[in-house]
């Protein structure tokens, strides 16, 4: 198990599929070394209906952690 001192849960939503929010999050999130888990991903079939995923965030210092939420945000 990852032996994280910080941790944060995140919502992304949007495009995730055609704009690659998803993806850009996850190499964000591994640009600084954290890992994470991906807690809940809804792909929605009409663009009328709301797609996200929900991410757990395990880092090993709050400051990386909050420079990864910056960058999310």
């Amino acid at each position: 198990p990852y032996a994280a001192q910080s941790t944060a849960k995140v919502r992304l939503s949007g495009d995730l599929i055609d704009g690659l929010v998803l993806a850009k999050a996850l190499d964000i999130v591994q640009t600084h070394r954290a890992e994470f888990k991906l807690e809940q991903l809804q792909v929605a079939s009409d663009k009328h209906k709301p797609s996200y995923a929900e991410l757990s965030i395990y880092s090993m210092t709050v400051v990386v952690l909050n420079q990864i939420l910056a960058e999310l945000s």
